[in-house]
């Protein structure tokens, strides 16, 4: 609520001061250098401000960005841990299964593992390209 009525009022002095030049524009004609180089100046003023301020917004987004990175990240990390570990299962069982003559069953074993590694391929290749555009 400070700010919003900060900007009202730095608008509304801008306005009035906006007036009273082009008044002493009108009234002395003699002012009109002296205000063209004072209005180069405010304006080359405003134009940094408003450049900063855009810098400012992208950073806070590329921050927001980064953030998401990251927790993506974490995401694909547990996941990869699990499927890991579901590759250590599933070679067991499908061990298991060849033991007992059931080709079948290691078969879909077989194809389980073959997807679980498929997975943890893509998540390795997702978590280098995160790597390289949070540069971690």
């Amino acid at each position: 609520m400070g700010k919003s009525w900060l900007r009202v009022s730095a608008i509304a002095v801008a306005v009035v001061a906006l007036g009273v030049l082009v008044w002493a524009l009108v009234a002395i004609p003699s002012l009109a250098a002296p205000v063209e180089a004072a209005a180069v100046v405010l304006g080359t003023g405003f134009t940094a401000f408003a450049a900063y301020s855009a810098w400012q917004a992208a950073r806070v987004s590329r921050a927001g960005t980064i953030d998401a990175l990251r927790r993506e990240r974490e995401a694909l990390i547990a996941e990869r841990t699990r499927l890991e570990g579901q590759q250590t299962s599933l070679e067991a069982w499908r061990m298991v299964a060849v033991g007992k003559a059931d080709y079948a069953g290691a078969g879909k074993l077989t194809s389980d593992l073959a997807a679980a590694g498929s997975r943890i391929d893509q998540i390795a290749a997702r978590l280098e390209s995160i790597r390289a555009e949070i540069g971690d």
